[in-house]
């Protein structure tokens, strides 16, 4: 009789865990999902690793926004021009491909805080391997 109630628990637990480790990955792609009005562009220059600049832009209402929909795809609006891109997220890392301002893959950093969202990434100097630049956009989340 007890082997047959372990049995029912050993699946009931079976099953929670792989409910409660698939539903670890789905927030922050369900978050990322929409559409998301950037609002504020930072630049930090660093020269060997120190930070020796910061400038931010404030930038204007729909000037730069972001449309990440299920499924991988998306559009990326600047100065009223449309873009179409493709993206993946793996734990926080965001990959965005064919994004026609970049040569190859952008690879950035994602977080998300309620309806802001911040992406950064990072670009070396072509002349000087010492300067190293780090974008990041924040915007908040408008559909």
């Amino acid at each position: 009789m007890k082997k047959l109630n372990i049995i029912p628990v050993t699946l009931s637990l079976i099953i929670l865990m792989t409910i409660t480790s698939c539903e670890k990955d789905s927030p922050l792609i369900n978050a990322l999902t929409g559409e998301w009005e950037i609002q504020e562009l930072t630049v930090d220059i660093y020269k060997e690793g120190v930070r020796k600049e910061s400038h931010t832009e404030y930038l204007e209402k729909n000037k730069i926004i972001f449309r990440f929909e299920d499924g991988g795809s998306g559009s990326y609006y600047k100065d009223s021009e449309s873009h179409s891109f493709t993206w993946t997220l793996n734990d926080s890392i965001l990959v965005i491909s064919n994004l026609t301002e970049f040569e190859s893959d952008l690879q950035c950093e994602v977080t998300i805080n309620g309806s802001t969202l911040i992406i950064s990434y990072e670009e070396a100097d072509d002349k000087d391997m010492a300067i190293m630049y780090e974008y990041i956009l924040t915007g908040n989340k408008i559909g």
